[in-house]
């Protein structure tokens, strides 16, 4: 079965489409999870990470863009991503026992602090910029957007588009300026 075909049985049969996409795939995400997980945690937790990678899949396969790659190279991500994410999760309930570890998540906990301060004044500088402009820098930097996607989607034109990101962009650096 190609993955074309696999993702358009979402479409009419999910229960198929999820039964031959975890026989083709089970391997592979399983393979992937247990070498990040495996000496971390229990068995139990690999295979639930396995199991939430499909539904991930199911959620998300009208989306997935076959020119840009495999279905074998998007659930590969998907599975080192959602490994990592378990993996911070289980290291964040062990509790230090050393001292220095413990100024460590306190380094790290005010340096999480202080980006998120700036990214909060980022934000309030870009929703200074008005409509389009700070819809376009939002979904441009914050969303991945590309320019003809952004200009499909509010009705613009892409060099348009490029020009609004372009004049945003310096206006922003204008007003981070004054604050500093």
């Amino acid at each position: 079965m190609t993955d074309r075909e696999l993702l358009d049985l979402f479409g009419s049969d999910i229960q198929s489409a999820m039964s031959a996409a975890v026989d083709i795939y089970s391997p592979l995400v399983y393979t992937i999870v247990y070498s990040k997980l495996g000496s971390m945690c229990p068995k139990e937790d690999v295979e639930e990470t396995v199991s939430d990678i499909f539904v991930l899949l199911y959620r998300n396969y009208g989306k997935i863009d076959l020119k840009k790659g495999s279905l074998k190279a998007y659930l590969s991500v998907i599975a080192k991503r959602a490994a990592m994410r378990k993996g911070e999760q289980l290291a964040s309930r062990e509790t230090p026992t050393d001292i220095s570890e413990l100024a460590d998540m306190l380094s790290d906990n005010i340096d999480t602090l202080k980006v998120r301060e700036e990214r909060q004044e980022l934000l309030n500088n870009i929703k200074k910029l008005g409509k389009p402009d700070c819809d376009i820098i939002l979904l441009k930097y914050f969303y991945g957007l590309k320019s003809r996607e952004i200009a499909a989607k509010l009705g613009l034109k892409t060099n348009t588009v490029d020009k609004k990101i372009s004049r945003s962009l310096e206006k922003l650096k204008n007003m981070l300026e004054e604050e500093f």
